[in-house]
């Protein structure tokens, strides 16, 4: 216990106080008047207490001359001093009840708030306060366990709600293709993003439709030659289909030109009555070699008055955009 209080220097109006004539029992009474520092003493055996060293350096005497030095004798001859800014030893077995203590955890403007609460129950003696202090620490251990979890519940909700209200979030359903549309507007956006490029193009001209001479085309198609003899023409493609050999049909036609009226140009031999031969003079006349050759020019028909790009533009199917 605290016996005696050697010296008090610097502090408020004790200044150069000189405590050593006096013993402190186990009940002491100290009384003066308002103002003579009763409440600078209780201020400084809480610094003691508390280790707080600024109650001790906000007290220093106002124009004093001295350094604050202060000396405390405790049981068993231990001193306690405060020297230079700081205690030399704490002594948490002093417990000092004042106006101070009332402030801070009792009440404050006529109601107790709930850190005065806490503090009193700090300071409270006996089993009852200490069981109601370890019920504190565990409410409010899981109080703060729950709050930091509805706060990270909350920020990822908030990152899912965006500019929703809570009711808007809420009445969200769930879509069946949620990814065929946001592979859609994603599209959508890329395209958006693209808008430039679109726009500098240039825009595509009108074609103008080609003009086609058809007459030559269908006068191909409507030509027929009545002296075609048809027994003939099966007895040749017979022929040609039994030897089947490319070009033997135009090689034949090429050869009836030079043959003479009784002999083959090729081996002077006599044709005279030989059914095939006449069947050839029949199949490879003028006028069918005529209609043969119209008919194959039948394209070039077409593609001869039809521009050649315009007509590879028509039938790549790409059309041209300047």
């Amino acid at each position: 216990m605290l016996e005696r209080i050697h010296h008090v220097k610097g502090l408020g109006l004790l200044h150069d106080a000189n405590g050593s004539p006096y013993v402190l029992k186990k009940a002491s009474f100290i009384y003066s008047d308002n103002g003579r520092g009763k409440s600078t003493l209780a201020s400084l055996f809480r610094s003691c207490s508390t280790d707080i060293s600024q109650l001790i350096s906000n007290r220093r005497t106002i124009d004093g001359v001295n350094e604050q030095d202060i000396r405390l004798q405790f049981s068993n001859g231990q001193n306690v001093t405060y020297q230079n800014g700081s205690w030399s030893q704490q002594r948490p077995e002093l417990l000092v009840f004042d106006a101070d203590f009332v402030e801070q955890n009792v009440y404050s403007g006529g109601q107790v708030s709930p850190d005065q609460r806490k503090n009193l129950l700090q300071f409270a003696l006996g089993s009852n306060a200490v069981v109601a202090q370890g019920e504190y620490n565990q409410a409010d251990e899981e109080a703060r366990q729950a709050a930091a979890e509805v706060r990270q519940i909350a920020d990822q909700l908030r990152a899912i709600q965006g500019d929703f209200s809570l009711a808007q979030f809420q009445a969200i359903t769930e879509a069946a293709d949620a990814d065929e549309q946001i592979s859609a507007l994603n599209e959508q956006i890329v395209e958006a993003e693209n808008i430039g490029h679109i726009q500098v193009k240039p825009l595509p001209i009108e074609l103008t439709l080609p003009i086609l001479d058809v007459e030559p085309f269908f006068a191909t198609l409507n030509t027929s030659l009545s002296n075609i003899d048809l027994a003939a023409e099966v007895q040749v493609k017979a022929h040609l289909d039994n030897h089947n050999k490319p070009g033997l049909e135009r090689w034949v036609s090429e050869g009836n030109d030079f043959q003479a009226e009784d002999e083959c140009p090729f081996c002077s031999q006599p044709i005279e009555g030989i059914d095939l031969i006449a069947a050839y003079r029949s199949y490879f006349n003028q006028d069918y070699n005529q209609l043969k050759t119209d008919v194959t020019n039948l394209n070039g028909l077409i593609t001869k008055g039809l521009q050649k790009k315009l007509w590879a533009d028509f039938g790549s199917g790409s059309f041209p955009i300047v």
